[in-house]
């Protein structure tokens, strides 16, 4: 799906606060929606791959997991 006025749309060729407040977004609407419905804001992947850190991704994820211990 591509969304008008993603990151992808700009020359960000580095680590940024867009890339920060994007993925932020993302993963906090995905968060919201764990109750079984579908995340309403996918990734922008091609800004991602750009960057050269859609492999940073998963590390992200991780990252915004509570310790359920």
């Amino acid at each position: 799906m591509r969304i008008r006025g993603w990151p992808s749309d700009f020359d960000e060729l580095a680590f940024s606060p867009l890339t920060a407040v994007h993925v932020a977004n993302v993963l906090a609407e995905s968060e919201q929606s764990a109750g079984g419905e579908a995340a309403s804001l996918p990734i922008d992947e091609a800004y991602l791959i750009k960057l050269g850190k859609l492999d940073q991704l998963a590390v992200w994820k991780g990252a915004c997991q509570l310790d359920e211990q």
